[in-house]
């Protein structure tokens, strides 16, 4: 069972969510709040405004199913959480685990970190032409304040749990 209350299927969560007519093609800004809306929704945070790991565990497969395949279709695979686990595990991360040189990788790898230096969530690629511009896997992308970027242990596990 969805954690959403008022989710009766992907379509409807989408538009119970104020989702028509926005397509996650543009890459934009957005969808990417839109996304992160979706998320706080599933973990009954949207008074925080912020995910922790213990929220985190408790999305359902079916929203983060939805969620990943709404960026994987629009991007023709290039963005979506399957495509960030993958290249979570490829740069020598693991599911309970965190190696901050690891992680570190990850960032690169995503885009979300160059030059040593963490990306602003501002500074994401925004663009139309985000699935050739962007490094793979560079959307979606989340930041819980402080410029801080979130992908977390919760998360990790989660989307592994659930086969993404």
């Amino acid at each position: 069972m969805p954690i959403l209350p008022w989710r009766r299927g992907g379509i409807e969560a989408l538009q119970a969510l104020g989702l028509n007519g926005i397509s996650y093609a543009t890459y934009s800004q957005i969808a990417n709040q839109k996304t992160w809306d979706l998320m706080l929704a599933a973990a009954k945070r949207e008074k925080e405004g912020w995910i922790d790991s213990k929220s985190a565990e408790k999305f359902s497969c079916e929203d983060l199913r939805m969620i990943d395949r709404e960026w994987l279709d629009a991007s023709g695979g290039q963005f979506g959480f399957s495509v960030q686990l993958s290249i979570y595990k490829q740069t020598g991360n693991s599911i309970g685990g965190y190696n901050e040189q690891a992680y570190a990788r990850f960032g690169d790898a995503v885009g979300w970190r160059v030059n040593g230096n963490w990306k602003t969530y501002s500074n994401l690629t925004w663009s139309t032409n985000a699935p050739s511009s962007a490094p793979k896997g560079h959307l979606p992308g989340m930041t819980i304040g402080w410029g801080i970027w979130w992908w977390g242990d919760g998360l990790v596990g989660n989307l592994s749990r659930c086969g993404l």
